[in-house]
């Protein structure tokens, strides 16, 4: 019989992810919390750490991540096709996702420290995913032998979104074209040597049927199973029974398990990964783009659909927190709680009165990253005029009266290091000694 084939057609780009670096996906520590918020309704506070919110505000926020995630890629991808056509887009969507992948399944088993067989690792990683696992889908996963296994979606969000809106052909692209690179991606950054396959692809037959059925091995598929390693991880996972407060998840594996089932600690540090993806996602699109039409090109692409993703971002993060106050106030609170601002960095939050209020950033995690990689035009954009023009469209979407003008912003030659600023983990004192990358007024 041999290894199954693929049915599906391989893409010609298809790239090698044995050899890169791991360090990236180390999670940053968390600031303790000292209060149990239930939502954002209250009074604005200086700072605040995911840990001030109990574990089922953390357990929403994560799942609207899940949506404003898989929203932003789905905006580039509108935007490319608009521009350069449908063909450039659809390419330049699996391109993305082939540089994407590898970051993907190693920040989820850093946050959750996965352990198991390669191929249980890859199913803990899928089951508990930004764009894949319970924060969108309905998914159950089994591990058939100790180096086989089966994930199975039993309702797909992202189907359910394409029939509704007519969009058949992109929904076919998306289960009979991107998936195969992407899951063989995570797949092959937990183990090279990795491979998977769908045994069962939509369309759906009737509403019995799973919308798809993947298949994940490594070396021979027909091994089995000779020291009774499934056997015992199941009678451990069944005398378990349904988690509730799980730290990790190094323990056996559950057909069944949802972010919700960790503890406050663990769904908080996946927050904050699953933050540091978005972010990801958003650079490496840029990338791809770059490739092909230059940085020019792909700066005004990532801007444009920031300017559109900002709403939709201000609006479910404020519905899930139930944020209140003025409007000065609300904004302050949404950039203090965004998965592509506050979360990322270390700042404060202050109301000088309810009409204006100030934002100093200490420790610029995006800023770092371009230092890195020395790019002295990339940071005069990040730093500049785009971000100006979006934290104000960020503030629109809150009130169209707000006004947002830099007090302070770093100049291209100014170099931050980690380690000179104040910690991510660390509160900003009230008389602080560090000076401010950034520091923003919102007025009305």
């Amino acid at each position: 019989m041999g290894f199954p084939v693929s049915p599906l057609r391989r893409q010609e780009h298809v790239i090698d992810f044995t050899h890169f670096p791991v360090v990236t996906a180390k999670p940053p520590l968390i600031r303790p919390g000292h209060m149990e918020l239930g939502d954002y309704s209250g009074q604005l506070q200086r700072q605040l750490s995911p840990m001030d919110f109990t574990k089922d505000v953390l357990v929403e926020m994560t799942k609207v991540l899940g949506t404003i995630y898989m929203l932003h890629d789905g905006l580039l991808l509108g935007r490319v096709a608009e521009r350069w056509g449908d063909k450039v887009a659809w390419d330049r969507e699996i391109r993305m996702w082939e540089i994407h992948t590898k970051y993907n399944g190693l920040y989820h088993a850093e946050a959750l420290n996965v352990q198991g067989t390669p191929v249980e690792k890859c199913l803990k990683v899928q089951q508990i995913n930004l764009g894949m696992g319970s924060l969108l889908y309905d998914l159950e996963v089994e591990l058939m032998t100790p180096n086989v296994g089966i994930i199975t979606n039993l309702h797909c969000k992202t189907v359910d979104f394409f029939l509704s809106h007519g969009e058949e052909l992109a929904m076919y692209n998306v289960c009979w074209s991107i998936e195969q690179p992407g899951f063989e991606g995570i797949a092959k950054c937990l183990d090279p040597g990795m491979r998977c396959m769908p045994i069962k692809l939509i369309p759906r037959m009737n509403d019995n049927e799973p919308y798809c059925k993947w298949v994940y091995w490594l070396g021979d598929i027909k091994a089995g199973d000779p020291k009774g390693y499934v056997a015992a991880m199941n009678k451990a996972a069944e005398a378990e029974g349904v988690p509730q407060d799980l730290k990790d998840y190094s323990g056996p594996l559950h057909k069944r398990l949802g972010v919700e089932n960790f503890c406050k600690e663990t769904v908080a540090k996946l927050l904050v990964q699953c933050s540091r993806l978005y972010r990801i996602l958003d650079g490496q699109w840029r990338s791809v783009i770059q490739e092909l039409y230059g940085d020019e090109a792909a700066w005004e692409l990532q801007e444009k659909v920031w300017g559109v993703s900002l709403g939709a971002n201000s609006k479910k993060v404020s519905k899930a927190l139930n944020i209140q106050g003025s409007p000065v106030e609300r904004c302050l609170k949404l950039l203090q709680v965004n998965p592509g601002f506050g979360l990322l960095y270390n700042c404060t939050f202050e109301l000088e009165s309810p009409d204006v209020g100030i934002v100093s950033n200490y420790r610029c995690t995006t800023r770092e990253f371009f230092e890195k990689m020395g790019g002295e035009v990339n940071l005069s954009r990040i730093c500049g005029d785009m971000e100006q023009k979006l934290m104000q469209r960020f503030a629109n979407t809150v009130d169209p009266g707000l006004k947002v003008k830099p007090v302070k912003l770093p100049s291209v030659q100014q170099r931050v290091r980690p380690g000179t600023g104040i910690d991510l983990a660390d509160p900003v004192p009230l008389n602080s000694e560090y000076e401010p990358i950034c520091k923003w007024e919102i007025r009305l």
